[in-house]
């Protein structure tokens, strides 16, 4: 009996694990709080979110790009890997920009390292030589 119910422990316990690891997976790649258009009237930033798509207009023409994203919103701080498609800056196209974000109540605050570079921003500051882009949530 004891064999039994010892198989039966492990059973669950193991059902159990790839329910929480599914979990675990879904929210590491859930894109919905980004999901819409932010926007900075003051400076001129666009952003906008749709899947995973991703459309960044500028004030500057040569920062403008679109590509894909990626994101972490389990990470601490939140993770997000831009993929750039299209960027006015030739030399950014198909490089990879690492970044930080977070999201309070309808502001979204990005720290994006320089495309291509290997090092994630690890902080909201511009002192790392990362770009911080605040941006409000459109309703």
């Amino acid at each position: 009996m004891s064999k039994l119910l010892s198989k039966s422990v492990f059973f669950y316990a193991l059902i159990i694990g790839f329910i929480f690891f599914g979990v675990c997976l879904i929210q590491a790649f859930d894109t919905s709080e980004l999901e819409g258009t932010w926007k900075d009237l003051h400076q001129g930033w666009s952003l906008e979110f749709n899947g995973n798509q991703i459309k960044i207009k500028s004030p500057n023409p040569q920062l403008c790009m679109e590509g894909t994203f990626t994101s972490d919103p389990a990470a601490d701080p939140k993770e997000i890997d831009i993929k750039i498609k299209k960027s006015a800056g030739p030399q950014y196209q198909g490089l990879t920009s690492l970044g930080i974000y977070k999201i309070d109540n309808i502001m979204l605050t990005l720290a994006l390292g320089e495309p291509g570079n290997k090092t994630r921003p690890q902080t909201f500051s511009t002192s790392s030589g990362a770009m911080v882009i605040v941006v409000t949530k459109l309703k």
